[in-house]
């Protein structure tokens, strides 16, 4: 099944993200093994298709959470709207983001900074680092 979210896309944007539903109404996983894996991010691809995403950039967040990181990360949380939100980031292969603590402010700085490093440095080795890293990203999976 697909589940539809608004997010935050490219000059603060909102834009419809798509993905495979691995939670019930109460916040209770699922599916599992589509939610460890990342594999319920697969129709992304759509929105990369429709042009609300591409496949390298920061991961986009929900409308209530950037907010929150705007406030608590300052301006630095902003660079990511310079650029379309992406399919695999930086922060995704390399932080916390995928780990119980993604949502703290510790946390959230980390991301800002590691997107705000990949926004500067979009190059082709940056792409291969971060397609070299997410084998390991998969397999080690998210709660």
């Amino acid at each position: 099944m697909i589940f539809k979210q608004t997010r935050i896309g490219k000059d603060g944007q909102p834009f419809t993200i798509y993905k495979f539903r691995t939670m019930d109404d109460q916040g209770n996983i699922t599916r599992p093994l589509l939610r460890r894996s990342g594999l319920d991010e697969l129709p992304q691809l759509w929105n990369i298709v429709r042009g609300d995403m591409t496949l390298f950039g920061p991961r986009p967040e929900i409308p209530e959470i950037h907010d929150r990181c705007r406030a608590v990360v300052g301006p630095v949380w902003n660079e990511r709207l310079r650029v379309k939100p992406g399919l695999l980031s930086l922060a995704s292969v390399t932080g916390r983001i995928r780990t119980e603590a993604r949502y703290t402010p510790d946390v959230k700085v980390e991301q800002a900074i590691l997107d705000a490093t990949m926004i500067e440095d979009l190059s082709w080795k940056m792409r291969w680092a971060i397609l070299c890293r997410l084998p390991r990203t998969i397999l080690a999976g998210q709660p």
